[in-house]
């Protein structure tokens, strides 16, 4: 049972970083990270949280029933794989740099030189739920670098201050508007 619940704590501790990484996304203009609502960043948040005290509860009442505990990790594991995806491809803009999150999580940084271009568009799809369909409409931001990598977030709509913010960054910095890589569709 500690064996497990060391596995446990260290996969807590990780989607908490993550967690805190996409709470920071949502709160601060100059990070570009993918931002739909304050409910959603609540739940990358607190969700790590209810596994890893689900699984303290499990050890101090009932240890001899372990291997529920593991049933809360594999969830945690699943959720730190979201948080992982939502995360790769965010970027923090600073006033010399741009700092983008590589898929091994490693800050990657930029100058405002090494920005090809940037895309701003709007895309929707129809989401079918219990009660019939509805369309969802999301603002995406995609930014191109040489050597191949891009970044990207997405956000409700073209109004957010988020966006409004790198835009103004990014044409102060004199960055080409609807500028993309060549021939390949890049890396994160």
């Amino acid at each position: 049972m500690v064996f497990t619940m060391i596995i446990g704590a260290v996969f807590f501790a990780l989607s908490a970083l993550l967690g805190l990484l996409v709470l920071c996304g949502a709160l601060f203009k100059n990070i570009g990270a993918t931002h739909f609502g304050i409910v959603g960043t609540l739940f990358f948040l607190l969700f790590p949280c209810f596994c890893f005290g689900m699984q303290v509860t499990l050890y101090l009442t009932a240890p001899h029933v372990w291997g529920l505990a593991w049933f809360f990790i594999v969830l945690n594991v699943y959720f730190l794989v979201l948080q992982y995806i939502h995360l790769v491809g965010s970027a923090v803009f600073t006033g010399s740099s741009i700092y983008r999150l590589t898929r091994f999580l490693v800050w990657k940084r930029h100058s405002y030189d090494d920005v090809i271009g940037y895309v701003m568009k709007k895309s929707s799809g129809v989401i079918w739920r219990r009660f019939g369909s509805r369309k969802v409409v999301t603002f995406d931001v995609e930014i191109y670098f040489t050597g191949d990598q891009y970044a990207s977030f997405s956000t409700k709509d073209r109004s957010n201050r988020k966006v409004e913010y790198i835009t103004k960054m990014l044409e102060d910095h004199h960055c080409r508007r609807n500028g993309r890589i060549k021939g390949k569709r890049g890396s994160l």
